[in-house]
């Protein structure tokens, strides 16, 4: 492990020694929320990103699309009712036979709804230094499938039409993979893989294995070459389903069931850990401090700068 010096850096430069494995006086700081209402629209995401990340100055920016935002295109609605977090509220779900998934459309990611979340992101990249990384959110096709059609449905689809099933999914990993060469030519720096089932309180592990690795992998590799986070969301997290390749693993150490800070690092010593502060200290390499997921809306963008001015001081 080499020292870094002592000077202060940021953004792009601080990345890139911590995922060198240098040992840093301050470490990395980000934070993240949903913009409810404003998600709806490519030119207000951006300007609440951009109003965010000038308030809160992090060390890395993320683009935070609704969580839908790959699925309204073939079909999906939701609507906004107050949520703690920002989330949206299912109303429609397009699948129901198992036909509904031979019938879901290739989809140009310059088109629809996606393409409101690229112009986003070109927004938000010319108007953030150069300094600092910009992250695209993908939510991966396991998580896409099980929310166009229900858990339920789709476990019973697993069991019953897994032929069916599995074009669907090869058709949602074939999208989601153009629709990262798209974030990529909108200049991304790097991408957040989201999964929600990568847990043994979500989904059997047998059951991820079968239909969530495979798309899991090809996401991975749609990565490559760029700044890769992964997010492990939930309690009982499977690190068995974490790929190695990845830069960053994002998780909620506090939550039930997880592993410690020191777990994962022991686990995977060349991975930078994204969370909250770990109860055994703040580690000097190797970390991003961040929350376990996204910020709760009424946490204060002002103590998210406190936080991030705390922490950053060296």
């Amino acid at each position: 492990m080499r020292t870094a010096t002592t000077e202060a850096v940021r953004g792009r430069e601080l990345f890139g020694r911590i995922l060198a494995g240098d040992s840093v006086d301050a470490p990395a700081v980000a934070f993240w929320k949903h913009h409810p209402v404003a998600d709806q629209d490519g030119a207000r995401l951006a300007e609440a990103t951009i109003a965010f990340q000038r308030q809160v100055d992090c060390d890395l920016v993320k683009i935070g699309p609704a969580s839908s935002y790959q699925l309204i295109d073939y079909g999906l609605r939701d609507e906004w009712i107050p949520d703690g977090i920002g989330r949206r509220t299912v109303t429609h779900r397009p699948v129901e036979k198992p036909d509904d998934w031979l019938r879901l459309p290739a989809r140009h990611p310059f088109e629809g709804f996606t393409g409101k979340i690229l112009t986003c992101t070109r927004i938000v990249r010319r108007a953030i230094p150069s300094e600092i990384p910009v992250v695209a959110t993908i939510f991966n096709p396991i998580f896409q499938a099980v929310a166009l059609a229900g858990i339920e449905r789709f476990l019973d689809h697993a069991e019953s039409a897994p032929v069916e099933l599995s074009r669907g999914l090869a058709i949602l990993t074939e999208n989601t993979r153009l629709l990262m060469e798209g974030f990529r030519e909108a200049g991304v720096d790097g991408f957040y893989l989201a999964t929600q089932h990568a847990s043994a309180t979500a989904m059997m592990p047998v059951v991820y294995d079968r239909w969530g690795s495979p798309g899991d992998r090809v996401c991975v590799e749609a990565m490559r070459g760029t700044l890769s986070m992964m997010h492990f969301h939930g309690e009982s997290i499977r690190l068995e389903a974490f790929p190695s390749s990845v830069h960053v693993l994002h998780y909620d150490w506090a939550l039930p069931g997880n592993p410690s800070v020191r777990q994962v690092m022991n686990q995977f010593p060349d991975t930078v850990v994204a969370s909250g502060l770990p109860h055994e200290g703040l580690p000097t390499c190797r970390y991003l401090l961040s929350s376990g997921c996204v910020v709760p809306l009424n946490v204060s963008n002002d103590k998210l700068a406190a936080v991030a001015e705390k922490y950053r001081k060296v």
